[in-house]
C-alpha cells in the first residue's frame, strides 16, 4: 500500500503547476525526492498493519495456555506427587500439529518397576563338554514379598534349589548376580539391609538373588561381602568397567575367597554370544541358551545373559597396566576404556540367563491406539532384543494381528537396499490393492547401514531415504537393539525428511539426544530420574497423559493461536487499509483519517482484549468428544493437516479485512456526505468522518470476534462489552481533557467533534448500519457452512447443543458421508524369498471394515540426497513481514 500511495503522489505531484497551492515553483521542485518521503509518510502512516503487538499477544496467550497445562488436575500423578510441567510455551501449538511420537520403551511405556521372572541354567560336563541337561527355572504367577518378587517355583524357593543337580552352576549363577553390580547396600536401625541403585534392573537382581539365599551383606570400594546360605564370604574387588550404551554389557574383576582371579560379566545377549568361548561341542549349549531366550522374549521378558572367564595373574597385571592408562586419559577415555575391555572380554564361559519383567503402566494400549486413531504414527524405538520388542508392541496395541508386519531377520549389509525396495514396492501396492496396515520392526544392526553418522552425514543418504519413506507409510514401527544415538539418529532422519511435526518422550538420561533432536521433546518425570524431564519441552508423569497433553491441549492451542494469528492480521487491515482508501480522496498527501491517540488505543486497549480471551478461553467441543475412541478422535487431524493456519486461511482473513474496510471507509462516507449538525448547519467534517467510521470498524471487529468464538465465557463475554465502553468512555475523557487544556486544543483532531457526533442521531444509525451491512455475509456464510456443507466439528457440536450422550454411531447415522469405510483385502507380498521376512492377511482372511484414517504426506525418495524443510510455522509469517 505505501509504493502506491508514493505512484499516486508523484502522479499528483509532477502537476505542481495545476496545483499551484502546494507553494512548489519550478526548479525548487523534485518529484522523486518528494516521492521517496511521501514514501517514509505512508509507511508510518500504515506501519500497523502488520500487527507488531501480535508478538506481545502470542507471548501473553502462550504463557496463559502454559500455566493452565500445569494446573491440570486430569494429568496430575498421585503415585508420584507430580503434574504435567511446560519448560517451553513457544510449542504450545506445536503440540496440537504431531504427526510422529517416537517412544522409549523401558520406564515410558513400563512402569520400570523390575519384577524377576525366570532363569535358566544349564550342566555341562567338564570332560566331554558334552550337554547332559537344560532347567529353565520360575513361573510367570509370581508372588509379592517384601522388598522384592519371587517367583513361584518349588524346584528354587526355601533353598531347593541346592538340591537339584545342577545346584553348583545355579549357585554360580546366583552369586554372579549378587557381586557383579554396583548396588550400595544400607543396614538400618532395625538390621535390616536395603538396597540403593542407579538401575531398577541391577535392584531386582539383586534382590533375586537375596531371596535365594546368595545375599548382598556389604560394599566398598574394593570390596564385595555376600553371604551363601551360612557361610560369609569376602570378594575383593579389583576393577568396574561400568555399562554403556555402546557396551550394552557390564563387568567386574573380582577376587573370589580362593584367591581366583575371574571376570564376571552381564549384558545383551547378541553382545555376550559374540565374546563365548569357540568350541563346536559347546553350539548345542548355545543353542538352546538362544531358544530359552527367544521364549523369554516371546513372553515379553527383559533378559541379560551372565558369563564370567578366569584370569592368571600375569594376564591381568598385563592388562591393568593398560587399564589404568586408559582411565586416566585426559582425551577420548571412554572410547580408551572400551578397548581395553574388549581385550579381557573374551573366550568367556556361559552361566546362564534371567528375565525380568517390566509390566506397562496404566492405559498404555488405549493411548497408542487413540493416538493411532488420531492420525498419529507411533514408534518404538527400544534396546530390547526383537522376541521382546514385538511382544511389547502387541501388549500396548501398537501391533495388530489383523496388520502387516515387515521384519529385515535374513538381511544384511550385501541386499538391505533390495530389502527396502521391495518392501517400499509392496507397502505401496498393499495401499492401493489391499488397504491393509502395515507394521515394520527392524533391528539397530540394520539401521547402522541404513542411517547416516555424524561422522559422515553424506553417506547412505538414499538408504536413509528409502527407509524412511517406507517407515512413513507403515501404521506402526518398531526399533529394536538400538542405542540411545540411534534413536536420535532415527528421529533426525525422519525429521529431515518429512514436512509433519515430530515428537519425543523418554524417561531417562539416554532419552536426552532423542529428546532434543525431535521438533517437540516430553520428559516422563519417572524412576530414572529427572535427566530427561529437565531436558524437555514438556513433562508429564506417565505416557498416558500425553493423550490429553497432545488431543486437547496441543489441539486447543494450536486451533486458539492460529486465530489469534489471522485474526490480528484482519483487526489491524480492517482498520488501516480505511486510511489507504482515505489516500485516493486526499491526493495522497499523508492525511490522516483518525486520532493518534485513537490509533495508539487500537491494538492496546480497544481490540486487544477480546482476541486474547478468545485464544485463551475457546474450546470448539468439550475435552471428552476426542479422548475416547468411540468419540471422534480423528478431530486431531485439523493440526496435522494445518487446516486453520495456511495460505489459503490468512488470504481468507485478508480478503474479508479488504472487503470490511471498503464498506467501513465508504459507507459512512456515503451515508453522511450531506449530513450536519443541527444547530450550526455546519458539515460533518473529517473528524466527524473519522470518529463514525472509527466506531464502526470497531463494532465490526469485535463482533467479528463474537462469531468466531465456539465457547462464551463470562470472560469472553465481559471483554467484547468492555471494548465497545472503552472506546465511549475514551471519547468522554478526550473532551473532558482538552476542555481543561486549551493550550493543546490546536493539537488535538477530534477535539469537539466528539461530542457533536454522539449527539447526533445520524451517527448511530449509520454506525449500526454499517456495521449490520458489514458482518451480514460472514453471518451468511456462516449459516450455510452450518446447515449445509457442516464439518464434522458442526456435526459434533450440534449435537452437543441438543443431548450430553451421544458417540460417534449418533452422529455417523446422521452425517454417514464424514465416516468412509475402506476394504481390508488380501495380499501377497512380491519379496523374494531369504530376503527379510514378512506376515500379511491370506486369502482365507475375512474382509474387514475400519474408518480410514488418512496418512501424512511422506518424502519421495530419489537417488540424490535432499535437504528437508518443515512446515509453514505460525510464526513464520511474523519472521518475514517483519
Amino acid at each position: 500500500p505505501s509504493i502506491v500511495c508514493a505512484i499516486g503522489f508523484s502522479v499528483n505531484a509532477a502537476t505542481y503547476e495545476e496545483n499551484w497551492y502546494l507553494g512548489y515553483t519550478e526548479g525548487e521542485y523534485s518529484v522523486a525526492a518528494e516521492a521517496a518521503l511521501a514514501f517514509i509518510t505512508f509507511m508510518i502512516l500504515l506501519n500497523s498493519l502488520i500487527p507488531i503487538s501480535l508478538y506481545v499477544m502470542l507471548e501473553v496467550v502462550r504463557l496463559i495456555q502454559a500455566l493452565l497445562i500445569n494446573v491440570d488436575v486430569e494429568m496430575y500423578c498421585p503415585e508420584r506427587d507430580a503434574t504435567a510441567q511446560t519448560r517451553s510455551s513457544k510449542l504450545n501449538e506445536e503440540l496440537g500439529q504431531v504427526s510422529y511420537v517416537f517412544s522409549d520403551k523401558t520406564g515410558t511405556l513400563t512402569c520400570n518397576k523390575m519384577e524377576f521372572r525366570q532363569f535358566s541354567c544349564f550342566d555341562v560336563d567338564s570332560k566331554t563338554s558334552a550337554l547332559n541337561t537344560m532347567r529353565s527355572y520360575g513361573s510367570m504367577h509370581s508372588r509379592e514379598v517384601s522388598g522384592g518378587v519371587r517367583f513361584d517355583d518349588a524346584r528354587i524357593n526355601k533353598d531347593q534349589w541346592r538340591k537339584q543337580p545342577n545346584h553348583e552352576h545355579i549357585r554360580n549363577l546366583f552369586v554372579a548376580m549378587a557381586v557383579c553390580h554396583t548396588v550400595i547396600p544400607e543396614h538400618d536401625d532395625r538390621g535390616h539391609i536395603q538396597y540403593q541403585a542407579s538401575s531398577p534392573d541391577e535392584m531386582c537382581l539383586v534382590r533375586a538373588a537375596r531371596d535365594q539365599g546368595v545375599v548382598l551383606v556389604d560394599r566398598s570400594d574394593t570390596s564385595v561381602t555376600i553371604k551363601d546360605g551360612d557361610d560369609t564370604q569376602v570378594w575383593e574387588l579389583l576393577n568396574v568397567i561400568e555399562f554403556s550404551s555402546n557396551r550394552k554389557r557390564m563387568s567386574v574383576v573380582v577376587r573370589d575367597p580362593l584367591g581366583r582371579l575371574m571376570l564376571l560379566v552381564k549384558g545383551a545377549d547378541n553382545v555376550i554370544f559374540d565374546r563365548l568361548r569357540k568350541d563346536p561341542s559347546l553350539n548345542p549349549l548355545y543353542s538352546k541358551t538362544r531358544s530359552v531366550l527367544d521364549g523369554f522374549g516371546e513372553d515379553g521378558l527383559r533378559t541379560l545373559v551372565y558369563a564370567k572367564v578366569d584370569i592368571s595373574h600375569e594376564t591381568y597385571k598385563r592388562w591393568k597396566r593398560r587399564f589404568d592408562i586408559a582411565c586416566t586419559a585426559l582425551t577420548d577415555r571412554q572410547e580408551k576404556i572400551e578397548v581395553a575391555a574388549e581385550e579381557i572380554e573374551k573366550d568367556l564361559e556361559l552361566l546362564g540367563t534371567t528375565a525380568i519383567e517390566d509390566r506397562l503402566q496404566d492405559e498404555v494400549p488405549q493411548t497408542i491406539e487413540l493416538l493411532g486413531k488420531a492420525g498419529i504414527k507411533v514408534w518404538v524405538l527400544t534396546g530390547d532384543k526383537q522376541e521382546t520388542a514385538i511382544n511389547i508392541g502387541y501388549a500396548c496395541a501398537l501391533l495388530t494381528p489383523e496388520m502387516g508386519l515387515f521384519k529385515f531377520d535374513d538381511c544384511d549389509e550385501s541386499n538391505i537396499r533390495h530389502a527396502l525396495e521391495k518392501y517400499l514396492s509392496d507397502v505401496e501396492a498393499a495401499a492401493v490393492e489391499s488397504g491393509q496396515e502395515i507394521g515394520l520392526v527392524i533391528e539397530g544392526t540394520m539401521l547402522h547401514w541404513i542411517l547416516p553418522t555424524k561422522d559422515d552425514p553424506e553417506a547412505n543418504e538414499y538408504l536413509a531415504d528409502l527407509f524412511v519413506s517406507l517407515a512413513a507409510r507403515c501404521k506402526a514401527v518398531i526399533c529394536c537393539r538400538v542405542s540411545p544415538i540411534q534413536k536420535a539418529q532415527i528421529v533426525q532422519a525422519v525429521k529431515q525428511r518429512v514436512t509433519n511435526v515430530t515428537l519425543s518422550v523418554g524417561d531417562g538420561a539416554n532419552d536426552v539426544s532423542m529428546i532434543q533432536t525431535a521438533h517437540v521433546g516430553i520428559g516422563i518425570s519417572g524412576v530414572e530420574g529427572l535427566q530427561a524431564a529437565r531436558a524437555s519441552d514438556y513433562s508429564i508423569a506417565q505416557f498416558r497423559f500425553l493423550k490429553r497433553l497432545l488431543l486437547v491441549h496441543g489441539r486447543w492451542s494450536y486451533r486458539r493461536i492460529a486465530k489469534l494469528v489471522v485474526f490480528s492480521f484482519y483487526k489491524n487491515m480492517s482498520l488501516y487499509m480505511t486510511q489507504f482508501w482515505f489516500c485516493f480522496h486526499n491526493m495522497f498527501t499523508g492525511q490522516t483519517l483518525y486520532d493518534p491517540w485513537a490509533l495508539a488505543s487500537y491494538n492496546l486497549a480497544f481490540t486487544a482484549f477480546p482476541v486474547m480471551a478468545l485464544a485463551v478461553f475457546d474450546r470448539d467441543t468439550e475435552a471428552r468428544r476426542i479422548l475416547h475412541l468411540d468419540q471422534f478422535p480423528e478431530l486431531y487431524q485439523d493440526g496435522i493437516k494445518n487446516r486453520l493456519f495456511n495460505t489459503k486461511e490468512f488470504w481468507k482473513y485478508t480478503v474479508t479485512a479488504l472487503i470490511h474496510s471498503l464498506m467501513l471507509f465508504y459507507l459512512p462516507m456515503l451515508a453522511a456526505s450531506d449530513m450536519e449538525e443541527p444547530d450550526t448547519g455546519l458539515a460533518y467534517g473529517l473528524a466527524g468522518h473519522g470518529i463514525t467510521a472509527y466506531t464502526a470498524v470497531l463494532l465490526v471487529v469485535t463482533l467479528k470476534c463474537g462469531l468466531e468464538t465456539n465457547t462464551w465465557t463470562i470472560i469472553n463475554a465481559g471483554m467484547c462489552v468492555a471494548s465497545v465502553y472503552l472506546w465511549f468512555l475514551f471519547l468522554i475523557i478526550y473532551c473532558v481533557v482538552y476542555e481543561y487544556l486549551p493550550e493543546f486544543q490546536d493539537s488535538a483532531f477530534w477535539y469537539g467533534a466528539d461530542t457533536r457526533a454522539l449527539s447526533h442521531g445520524v451517527f448511530w444509525l449509520v454506525v449500526i448500519f454499517v456495521t449490520v451491512v458489514s458482518l451480514l455475509r460472514d453471518f451468511s456464510y456462516k449459516c450455510y457452512k452450518r446447515n449445509y456443507n457442516p464439518t464434522l466439528v458442526h456435526c459434533v457440536q450440534q449435537f452437543e447443543a441438543a443431548t450430553p450422550s451421544f458417540n460417534r454411531f449418533d452422529v455417523r447415522k446422521a452425517a454417514p458421508y464424514l465416516f468412509p469405510k475402506h476394504e481390508v483385502k488380501a495380499f501377497k507380498p512380491t519379496l523374494s524369498e531369504g530376503v527379510g521376512n514378512y506376515r500379511f492377511l491370506t486369502a482365507t482372511d475375512t474382509s474387514q471394515q475400519s474408518e480410514a484414517v488418512s496418512s501424512t504426506k511422506v518424502f519421495v525418495p530419489r537417488p540424490e540426497a535432499s535437504p528437508g524443510r518443515r512446515r509453514m510455522k505460525i510464526s513464520d509469517i511474523i519472521d518475514d513481514d517483519l
